[in-house]
């Protein structure tokens, strides 16, 4: 009897811990700490309360490849996303990952600034302005405008 309740108040602390981490605690927003953009649209991070780095594709704009002859405007939308978050600490929303397992997200500064609004307004003149959505099975892909 005694090991059986030593066992339970193991299992109700765990749960507990559990239900106090970042992850758990507002379902698909967490705060963590911006540790690297790897192009316009695209970033990684370490969540608050872990050690693993983690990638993000941001939502509602699509930046120029850093690839390619879409490298000079590639280069400017990098540059600008790391002058607004690179080493930031940011809130986080996403629910759901991409084909390549990175979390589609928003991002917002903690001050509330929200930066994927940002990005896309220093990207409205570029030509392939492919917009990702939420869908309720995953990732729905659109052209602006429709």
């Amino acid at each position: 009897m005694r090991t059986l309740s030593a066992i339970l108040l193991l299992f109700i602390l765990c749960c507990t811990a559990y239900a106090g981490s970042p992850e758990a605690t507002v379902p698909g927003e967490f705060q963590a700490v911006v540790t690297w953009v790897i192009d316009g649209d695209s970033i990684r991070f370490i969540r608050d309360g872990s050690a693993a780095e983690d990638e993000c594709r941001m939502l509602h704009y699509n930046a120029p490849e850093m690839t390619g002859s879409e490298r000079p405007e590639g280069k400017k939308a990098t540059s600008r996303l790391m002058g607004l978050i690179k080493g930031k600490r940011v809130m986080v929303w996403g629910l759901e990952r991409d084909r390549y397992g990175r979390l589609l997200c928003e991002v917002r500064l903690m001050d509330g600034t929200y930066i994927n609004g940002i990005m896309r307004d220093f990207l409205k003149d570029y030509k392939k302005r492919d917009i990702y959505l939420w869908k309720e099975k995953g990732q729905k892909k659109r052209k602006a405008g429709q």
